[in-house]
């Protein structure tokens, strides 16, 4: 397989590079500078890829959602899912969950994706809005209308309000990780202790809206 253009490489260095730093220091506390020197490029070459420093933010969160996170590719699982019965429902958007879980945290994940989707959510900047319609907005309205075509007795904004919370209990457990692993006293989040909090979190939501609890167990 024939090597991309240098130009795509110094991109996409620069795109890795730039959501490292805007994880560790938020959008205000990261410089394009520190950026540029990171990755051993050049103000020109920001310039050219990205235009702004909104830009490379709003392309690198976009780039670790799409890429290292894969919302995408397991949203698609569920884009246009028709459910035959309550629990066929109730399980495929139980195990979307889990896997969405086992991505944003999971031990092969780097702690500075998940940690950049918090910040992209939290981060103040003029450029906020625009990010959230941009990367988040399409993706919240995907799963929200997912659960509503699954649990059809609850309003579209239950359902959204459902999305959100799950959303905010995965981002408390990104942001509180080191805090969460000392008091239950271990040493990161692997595979099993997410499976089990995604259920805790996932199920009871679930049958608030009217579906039965799911049974996926063994499913990943």
């Amino acid at each position: 397989m024939s090597s991309p253009p240098p130009d795509q490489d110094t991109k996409t260095t620069l795109l890795l590079t730039a959501a490292q730093l805007f994880a560790e220091r938020g959008y205000a506390g990261a410089s394009v500078r520190e950026i540029v020197r990171r990755a051993g490029a050049t103000l020109s070459a920001v310039n050219y890829h990205f235009e702004s420093k909104e830009r490379l933010y709003a392309e690198a969160v976009r780039y670790v959602t799409e890429g290292s996170i894969r919302i995408h590719e397991l949203g698609r699982e569920i884009e246009t899912k028709e459910f035959a019965t309550p629990q066929e429902a109730s399980d495929t958007i139980a195990l979307f969950f889990r896997r969405l879980l086992l991505a944003m945290l999971g031990p092969d994940q780097p702690e500075w994706a998940a940690k950049l989707h918090y910040r992209a959510l939290a981060d103040e900047h003029d450029g906020a809005t625009q990010l959230f319609d941009e990367v988040f907005g399409p993706i919240l309205e995907l799963i929200t209308s997912a659960l509503h075509r699954a649990a059809p007795n609850s309003s579209k904004e239950e359902c959204q309000l459902a999305v959100l919370a799950i959303s905010g209990m995965a981002h408390h457990l990104s942001a509180a990780r080191t805090g969460i692993c000392h008091v239950l006293g271990i040493e990161g989040y692997d595979k099993p202790f997410l499976i089990r909090t995604s259920d805790l979190l996932i199920d009871a939501l679930l049958v608030q809206l009217g579906l039965p609890e799911p049974n996926i167990e063994g499913l990943t």
